[in-house]
């Protein structure tokens, strides 16, 4: 054991720095510092706009994941309360001479209604896709990135 302790202590002897090379080193981690200096005011504020975007962007996508589960499990009832709204208000409306422009109303929601079916075949088949482009997007489109923050310094 000890022959392999003075080995290894002949192969890498403990010898301090040079002074010269020590200041040398010194004074060019320095100057690197000094060139670009760190603002952590900066830094945390770029964090907590990280965190926001983050929260923002997942409380939208839980948002519109709720609205199409509400319409996609509850559409049918919700589209006979709609009619029987309709239907209620057209029977009290009937005699001031609204009747017409309503039976147009109700032929667009009938309208809207196939428009919704058809939006969720279109997110059936492709809402993976669109999430992980705009995601990409969001992620590293460079202008956002480039874009400078308010100043947290205040200049008089």
């Amino acid at each position: 054991m000890k022959d392999m302790d003075n080995m290894l202590a002949h192969l890498f002897p403990e010898e301090p720095f040079a002074p010269d090379a020590l200041r040398q080193m010194q004074e060019r981690l320095m100057t690197a510092i000094l060139a670009q200096p760190v603002d952590f005011a900066f830094q945390v504020e770029l964090a907590k706009r990280k965190k926001l975007g983050v929260l923002l962007a997942g409380c939208l996508l839980l948002l519109a994941l709720g609205f199409f589960a509400l319409l996609w499990l509850a559409g049918p009832q919700l589209k006979s309360i709609a009619e029987a709204i309709l239907a209620t208000t057209v029977q009290v409306l009937d005699r001031s001479g609204i009747t017409q422009f309503l039976a147009v109303w109700a032929e667009r929601l009938g309208l809207l209604w196939r428009l919704r079916a058809g939006l969720a075949f279109l997110w059936q088949e492709y809402s993976w896709q669109a999430t992980g482009s705009l995601i990409i997007l969001a992620l590293f489109f460079e202008g956002w990135r480039e874009r400078p923050l308010r100043s947290t310094s205040t200049s008089q």
